[in-house]
């Protein structure tokens, strides 16, 4: 018995040693999370806002905007009935831009036509807006908060990042605190 209570002390200190060792706490001032220990900070030079982040071991770039006028994750894609399509296209109308659907509410209402998925979840006491993509490597894997201190909004996201990437990105999402 003594020498599982032994085992199983050695494993969680080694474990909880271990994930340490190969994250690191990056501080941006208003905020800071938990990456990789081989991504590396980012300085990037804003007009508005704060504006900075961090590469990925592939080279990828993730960024953050931190202030009022964050992008707010509210991109809706209208879709529009197919019906329309003959009508539009015989009076010139240029329809290769436009989105087509035969049930265009249902498609706009669900979401269909994004690169991603959305979903709500509460990171530090605060209410988040996260972005995964449909397919991985190829949309936007995000994070929104609005309403922080001092009425500021930050958007933390890396665009067409690989699979592990955007599992670490998912994991280091969850590390945020707001200062």
């Amino acid at each position: 018995m003594k020498f599982k209570y032994h085992f199983l002390l050695s494993f969680i200190i080694l474990t909880g040693c271990n994930n340490s060792q190969q994250n690191k706490v990056i501080d941006f001032n208003s905020f800071e999370i938990t990456v990789p220990r081989t991504w590396n900070k980012l300085d990037v030079k804003g007009i508005d806002s704060y504006v900075g982040g961090f590469s990925t071991n592939s080279g990828d770039s993730i960024f953050f905007d931190y202030g009022n006028h964050t992008f707010k994750m509210d991109l809706v894609l209208k879709v529009n009935d197919l019906k329309e399509y003959k009508k539009l296209d015989s009076i010139g109308f240029e329809v290769n831009d436009l989105i087509f659907s035969k049930y265009p509410n249902i498609d706009q209402n669900q979401g269909t036509f994004h690169n991603e998925y959305y979903m709500y979840d509460s990171i530090d006491n605060y209410q988040a807006k996260i972005s995964a993509p449909k397919i991985i490597g190829n949309g936007t894997t995000g994070i929104y908060f609005e309403g922080l201190p001092k009425g500021k909004n930050l958007y933390v996201y890396g665009n067409n990042l690989t699979d592990n990437e955007h599992r670490e990105l998912l994991k280091s999402f969850k590390t945020i605190k707001i200062k």
